[in-house]
């Protein structure tokens, strides 16, 4: 059962209310994503999530946020000891939503940065936006279902251009 520990610090730069609502979108992201996996329908490059998926996720998540106008996510690929990871920022917000990869690590981590993410080495940041080039069939169609579960969860849709 994945656990869900998302903190209630302060976060700074951010208003209380959109900190609340990024909560709770990724909240419902990991869900699905949970759904998908227990399903056995998680594309072929992806069917040991979360572990190995942490860029796909969050490429897909960042995107999702850019997309509806929700926040600016920037994608974030960090390395630590030969392991790779990688996560969304917002302002100072880190999110965090496949981080049951690693031992004593919440599935869901949404609050500014802990201790553990500081002993990670930026290896670069970019804005998250999903790039359809290099994707296998499988992964732009998780995209479309995970983005079409969150549009019906929250009444949103992608904005225009």
């Amino acid at each position: 059962m994945p656990r869900y520990s998302i903190p209630t610090s302060s976060v700074q730069a951010l208003s209380p209310d959109t900190v609340e609502l990024l909560r709770s979108v990724v909240a419902a992201f990991r869900k699905s994503c949970d759904a998908i996996h227990l399903q056995n329908r998680m594309p072929s490059c992806m069917t040991n999530f979360p572990g190995g998926c942490c860029g796909n996720c969050s490429e897909i998540l960042g995107d999702y946020l850019i997309s509806r106008g929700l926040a600016q996510a920037e994608l974030v690929r960090a390395d630590k000891g030969g392991k790779s990871h990688a996560w969304i920022e917002v302002g100072n917000l880190v999110i965090d939503v496949t981080g049951d990869q690693f031992p004593g690590r919440p599935s869901v981590y949404v609050d500014a940065a802990d201790a553990w993410f500081k002993k990670w080495s930026i290896d670069g940041r970019r804005k998250s936006i999903y790039d359809f080039s290099f994707r296998l069939l499988g992964e732009n169609e998780l995209r479309a279902e995970l983005h079409r579960h969150l549009d019906e969860h929250f009444h949103l849709c992608e904005l225009p251009n």
